[in-house]
């Protein structure tokens, strides 16, 4: 997947081209198959999600547990273009023990984008505004608006009966790169802010090679976890790599040493 463009859509087509495409696809139909296989695959993780059947890993609420208790403030990232932010964030928060959800902070990305919303953003200016006639564009735009406001009140309704400060939503358009739905620098640098603790003290354990990627540019220390078969995987960014989470795997005293001896070698060298 190394020649990805890191789209939904482009993953497939890496896929494809690697073990070969369908006979029933002809040439120059390769986008169109790839971008429909995206929407099949997109459809049937959000039901997946909405039914509870895609678990946590196991023994990540036992880090989450230890982390807090050692009084690291924990945030859940929901980065994902591939499902609907409060599809994601529901799935995890439903299946944490009901005194830890309540500790975990939570920022969006926005990434995802329904099918009939992808391609253009209408045409938009600067200023969120549309050109005069484009209906086509400005239903795009509303919708785009209608699931981004949709993801913030789900997170929202979370922190009403949470104590003060628990559960945050961070979302900025600008901080993402639109073109391919991944996130930046920039935007976990907003995430340092609201936490308010410089980059250098923030360890993100993520499983996708450009959200590692993404967190290291941005000073922080970046760990990775791949995903169930794929832990041949390789992330150039990150400071370490476990197959899972777990005794012998990513602990919290573990991640913890990690986090304090990457800071000293980072400010040694400086």
């Amino acid at each position: 997947m190394s020649h990805s463009d890191g789209t939904g859509e482009g993953l497939v087509a890496a896929f494809f081209s690697r073990i070969g495409w369908p006979l029933t696809v002809g040439k120059g139909e390769e986008d169109v198959f790839a971008r429909k296989v995206h929407e099949l695959k997109q459809q049937h993780l959000r039901r997946m999600l909405r039914g509870g059947q895609v678990p946590l890993r196991q023994d990540v609420q036992r880090v989450l547990r230890d982390a807090i208790a050692g009084g690291a403030v924990v945030a859940l990232l929901a980065e994902t273009a591939s499902a609907p932010d409060e599809d994601v964030v529901g799935s995890c928060l439903s299946q944490v023990d009901a005194d830890l959800a309540p500790s975990l902070r939570v920022y969006t990305a926005g990434l995802h984008r329904a099918p009939d919303e992808e391609g253009e953003d209408g045409g938009a200016d600067a200023d969120g505004r549309l050109p005069a006639g484009d209906g086509v564009g400005a239903f795009r735009a509303a919708a785009a608006r209608v699931q981004q406001q949709a993801a913030e009140a789900f997170v929202a309704r979370l922190a009403q009966d949470a104590p003060s400060g628990a559960a945050r939503v961070g979302v900025a358009a600008s901080l993402q790169n639109a073109a391919a739905r991944r996130l930046t620098p920039e935007w976990f640098g907003a995430i340092a802010a609201t936490l308010g603790v410089p980059a250098s003290r923030c360890l993100v354990v993520a499983s996708g090679g450009s959200v590692v990627a993404a967190a290291a540019q941005a000073g922080m220390v970046a760990a990775a976890v791949p995903r169930q078969g794929a832990q041949y995987a390789t992330y150039d960014a990150a400071v370490a790599k476990f197959e899972g989470f777990g005794p012998g795997y990513a602990t919290w005293p573990r991640l913890k040493s990690l986090l304090t001896s990457t800071a000293a070698q980072r400010g040694a060298r400086r």
